[in-house]
């Protein structure tokens, strides 16, 4: 039996049925490569953090001042500085990578681990220490890709927290300081700054740190702190019965809450989380109009009327 044969219409819809699952599969073949290659770079991190040496990294870091002032490097470094150069050429590709996926649970709250965020740490230490060895032996080519390091690393402290916003920070002001050095001294020509703007592109310009999803996750975390704190209560309302309260002094204490008066906990955790609510909504305002207000006064303000 002969099949009819298609019609322009027919034929039409299953063309456009076939470059929907192309575009189908396609998209997912996508997200999975993103995915992968996000857990990848993180997974290259963590190889590399294995060749982190605390002993030479100390050293290295208790000679800084003699490399920033010395017109040639002390020979007693030699040894260290090619250990450190072997762990930089690990991190150099991940380092180049455009994003990197800790893949970590920040609704874990408090109980949440970030140890990567000290590692790189202690990278930015060794990269800095290098950058400025390679000043005093001219290498303005190295140089250049020490900042370009620094740079892309600060976009990686991820996921967003206050403290990965810190790191960032601190990160950001060794690249700075090191990039006006090496300009101070000559040693940043056009295509090195065009190779350092390039690996600012990962940085957000109106929030390089990312101190806005840092704020909002320090919200997220007070709401799941009050949560657990209130957890045995059983009640959102006022806390009013005697041994509630005093269950409630012991849990701060425990909780290292600074000590004092902690009447005002008994409002309960209805009460509390609105006070909250009401404290990280007006901080984060603050923030975000930071181009027109003075951050840190409006802040201190902001904690003596509501807190």
């Amino acid at each position: 039996m002969l099949l009819p044969r298609p019609t322009y219409d027919q034929k039409g819809t299953a063309l456009m049925m076939y470059f929907m699952d192309i575009a189908r599969i396609s998209f997912v073949l996508l997200f999975l490569s993103g995915t992968c290659l996000a857990d990848r770079t993180a997974d290259q991190y963590r190889k590399a953090f294995e060749s982190i040496d605390d002993d030479w990294m100390d050293r290295i870091s208790n000679h800084t001042e003699v490399l920033t002032h010395s017109l040639r490097q002390p020979p007693c470094l030699e040894a260290w500085f090619a250990k450190a150069g072997s762990l930089l050429n690990k991190i150099a590709g991940p380092a180049g990578a455009e994003n990197c996926d800790w893949e970590v649970d920040l609704s874990e709250g408090l109980e949440v681990e970030l140890p990567h965020l000290g590692s790189l740490r202690d990278i930015t230490r060794v990269i800095r220490a290098d950058a400025e060895r390679n000043m005093i032996l001219g290498n303005s080519d190295l140089v250049a890709d020490r900042i370009e390091m620094l740079y892309r690393i600060s976009a990686h402290v991820g996921p967003p927290t206050l403290i990965s916003s810190l790191l960032a920070s601190a990160i950001l002001m060794e690249a700075n300081v090191l990039l006006d050095d090496a300009i101070s001294k000559g040693m940043i020509h056009p295509a090195h700054a065009q190779q350092i703007l390039r690996s600012m592109k990962g940085l957000d310009p109106e929030d390089p740190l990312g101190m806005t999803a840092g704020l909002e996750s320090e919200q997220m975390f007070a709401m799941i702190v009050i949560d657990d704190f209130y957890g045995e209560i059983g009640s959102d309302g006022p806390i009013v019965e005697e041994a509630d309260r005093e269950a409630m002094v012991r849990t701060a204490t425990e909780m290292h809450l600074p000590p004092g008066d902690y009447e005002w906990l008994f409002a309960g955790k209805a009460a509390i989380k609105s006070l909250f609510e009401r404290y990280y909504t007006e901080l984060l305002t603050i923030w975000k109009n930071r181009s027109t207000t003075d951050v840190e006064a409006e802040s201190l303000k902001l904690e003596k009327r509501v807190m």
